[in-house]
């Protein structure tokens, strides 16, 4: 009996929602028609049309967008916990990584002492691991330039985690050796993604649970939200009736409705609930 009034209970709060939802749209469509139309009938019917129209066009884009949204939040976050990985390994273990990453994708690799070279018939390529807790900066590219010039390199990857802005201004100005960047981004998309080599190595992080800034808008504009701003709106348009300046408690009455159906459709700002005292 127990499951079946929280099954009972489950479907009575999401029609609840969905309702909510709806008149939000129709309240808010309902209002400026009829505050320039002056006419109920014809305002009534266009509010119900808009709202059930907006209603589906809402729901299919902002269904579009959370999907988009989480395949990106999720990438970013194996990003860093890769990046992560291999910055909590000495330098032997992440070249030996790297190692194992060129050799699935290059067959003519010749080792170097921390760096390896593809030799092709026209130039030298060489790649060069550099996973510091810190960004490459322009020193860096000259002790590692200044390394690898003796076998005359023509093209040389450095794969990092981030890079400085004067880092990557010196290496476009070096003619004998193009130098190319690759930050943890960089090196996930082009690199480690196609071949679906990661690190094996995986230490546990703890995850950071100061709140940023946009978690902040988390809260505001969470489903959970979604009623408060309902009957705040209605609320309003009742006491619209019953002052002189009715056009103020139009527009804030507005507001709340479109925060409303905002916190209702906009699934990407409805992640696990975030505990402020956590």
């Amino acid at each position: 009996m127990l499951i079946i009034f929280k099954i009972m209970l489950s479907k009575f709060t999401t029609f609840i929602n969905i309702l909510i939802k709806y008149l939000s749209l129709f309240c808010l469509s309902f209002i400026w028609l009829n505050f320039y139309l002056r006419d109920y009938k014809i305002s009534l019917l266009l509010a119900i049309a808009i709202s059930i129209i907006s209603g589906i066009l809402l729901k299919l884009i902002f269904k579009k967008l959370h999907s988009q949204t989480n395949i990106k939040i999720k990438e970013q976050k194996k990003i860093k916990e890769i990046s992560n990985q291999l910055l909590f390994l000495d330098e032997k273990k992440v070249y030996n990584f790297f190692n194992t990453v060129l050799t699935k994708k290059f067959d003519n690799i010749v080792l170097q002492k921390k760096y390896f070279i593809i030799n092709n018939e026209k130039n030298k390529t060489a790649f060069l691991p550099f996973y510091k807790n810190f960004s490459l900066h322009e020193n860096d590219i000259l002790s590692i330039y200044n390394e690898i010039n003796k076998n005359k390199i023509n093209k040389l990857y450095i794969f990092c985690v981030n890079y400085n802005s004067e880092a990557l201004r010196l290496s476009k100005l070096v003619k004998e050796c193009e130098i190319i960047l690759l930050n943890e981004y960089d090196a996930f998309k082009k690199i480690l993604q196609p071949l679906n080599i990661y690190p094996e190595t995986k230490p546990i992080f703890k995850e950071n649970k100061k709140l940023q800034a946009k978690e902040y808008l988390y809260l505001a504009f969470n489903k959970s939200q979604t009623k408060k701003y309902f009957f705040g709106a209605v609320i309003m348009v009742f006491f619209s009736f019953f002052t002189p300046f009715r056009i103020y408690y139009l527009i804030f009455s507005s507001l709340f409705f479109v925060f409303a159906i905002f916190s209702r459709f906009n699934q990407p700002f409805n992640p696990p609930k975030i505990d402020l005292f956590d």
